[in-house]
């Protein structure tokens, strides 16, 4: 609606952390008689530009009922799914599913373009975390400024870095992969990507 939407443009969205930091309700003790799901992920878990209740791991607590629980484990930015799933763990979940999007295959060698900013640097990072609709432009803004050849296009750079299995930047995405899988598993947890 009309009203949520400037609250959110006026850099006010309902951004509230729990004590373990990230975007959701405090965690309560585990309950027997309910299944916990940890959904983890980067700032499409973490709900950019979204009320919390219109993020993915909402809705679904929302549709599951009231014998499930589903907490968002997800962090804005750059994220480290091993370091997520070490502050996760200790709450107990009975499943966890890893939300990924192709930015989550990047390392930290890799050196991402960097196209011009929409708006002065001091206003774009907040603009892209209150706004969707900033994000969108931006996103098309720097379509534009690669098609011109201003800037590598994400893709270019994504296919040079990844493309070949056996890669430096390539190997260390998957080991990160098979890590955070292998470390769900060594708990006794089942896991979804």
């Amino acid at each position: 609606n009309a009203n949520d939407f400037v609250a959110v443009q006026a850099g006010k969205p309902d951004v509230v952390n729990n004590e373990l930091g990230f975007r959701d309700r405090e965690i309560p003790p585990k309950s027997p008689d309910r299944y916990r799901i940890a959904v983890v992920g980067d700032s499409f878990t973490w709900g950019q530009g979204l009320r919390a209740e219109e993020r993915f791991s909402n809705v679904v607590g929302a549709r599951l009922g009231p014998q499930f629980e589903v907490f968002n484990f997800g962090e804005n930015g750059t994220t480290n799914h091993l370091t997520q799933l070490a502050r996760m763990l200790p709450t107990s979940p009975d499943f966890v599913l890893l939300q990924l999007y192709i930015t989550s295959f990047e390392t930290r060698e890799m050196q991402r373009p960097t196209p011009y900013p929409l708006a002065p640097l001091a206003f774009d990072a907040e603009l892209q975390q209150a706004s969707m609709l900033y994000d969108l432009l931006s996103i098309q803004w720097t379509s534009l400024q690669s098609d011109l050849g201003l800037v590598e296009r994400y893709d270019h750079y994504m296919t040079r870095n990844l493309r070949n299995p056996n890669s430096p930047n390539a190997r260390r995405s998957l080991d990160d992969l098979r890590a955070f899988i292998e470390r769900v598993r060594q708990a006794g947890l089942p896991v979804a990507i």
